[in-house]
């Protein structure tokens, strides 16, 4: 649930969503934002209160605090926020392809610094693909949709073509095929090792999650059995990329198994096999 929906769930007061999607990298901020802001924390120490309330009524205080001892341990001072490029941008680009790509999201993060605004402001990624497939596609460039006003001119098309250029440059002298995908796709025993795997995945959460999260449902709620277990960590508990398991969901999968008369270790066992 949004910060938003429980504040205006437990407390009836409605905050709005007026300057939500406004223009954060812009300043200074102007007073609606200012004010949408401070509402974020305005309603906090209320709601902690409210929240503690309930806890301690159906048992759970435990729970909240060992989430908030794991999340105070968290350190995300090696990742970096600012890489927009993802997997899923391969698409169906070449490696040839994929390399300008990457050049040109570069200089789309440079314009972005430059004119103080987010990068899919400045252009969309759809086209920067479009431009790293055909670099005929600039022909558009000063009449494209889309486009941030100051750059939509004949001297930035031609700053886009010459990173296109020696991006392809690069490419050739890297040996980079113009035929292969960028995306690289699973060989005929790493497929048949995944699909080994997500079988044992399945045969491990229908046997022992799936009764239990039905359980937890009944005695706290859908909501409580989505957080603590949804798919995917359930999924990572059992494949071992969870990390440390919270105590706390330790031992509830423990309490129930045993109250469900599942040996949570034989199907582990008989699902390694």
């Amino acid at each position: 649930m949004s910060l938003t929906n429980l504040v205006d769930d437990l407390l009836d007061v409605e905050t709005g969503k007026s300057s939500q999607t406004s223009n954060w990298f812009k300043r200074p901020l102007t007073d609606r934002q200012m004010r949408y802001a401070a509402e974020d924390v305005l309603f906090l120490l209320d709601l902690k209160q409210i929240i503690s309330e309930k806890a301690e009524e159906i048992g759970v205080e435990s729970w909240i605090e060992e989430e908030n001892g794991s999340l105070n341990e968290l350190d995300y001072s090696e990742i970096n926020h600012n890489n927009n490029i993802k997997e899923k941008d391969k698409g169906d680009l070449t490696e040839f392809e994929w390399h300008i790509f990457k050049a040109l999201m570069k200089f789309r993060k440079e314009v972005a610094i430059e004119v103080n605004r987010p990068g899919f402001q400045i252009i969309k990624k759809d086209y920067l693909t479009d431009i790293a497939k055909d670099s005929r596609n600039l022909m558009h460039w000063t009449s494209k949709r889309g486009l941030y006003r100051s750059i939509k001119n004949e001297e930035t098309k031609n700053r886009v073509l010459s990173i296109v250029k020696k991006a392809s440059d690069e490419a050739e002298k890297l040996g980079l095929s113009k035929t292969k995908p960028a995306h690289k796709s699973l060989s005929d025993v790493e497929y048949a090792e995944l699909r080994k795997e997500k079988s044992r995945v399945g045969q491990i959460k229908s046997q022992v999650f799936d009764p239990i999260k039905d359980r937890i449902e009944e005695d706290y709620g859908k909501e409580t059995v989505t957080f603590l277990f949804s798919n995917r960590i359930v999924a990572d508990i059992i494949t071992g990329k969870n990390g440390e398991l919270a105590e706390y969901k330790k031992n509830l999968i423990m309490k129930y198994a045993e109250d469900l008369s599942i040996d949570v270790e034989v199907v582990l066992s008989e699902a390694s096999v």
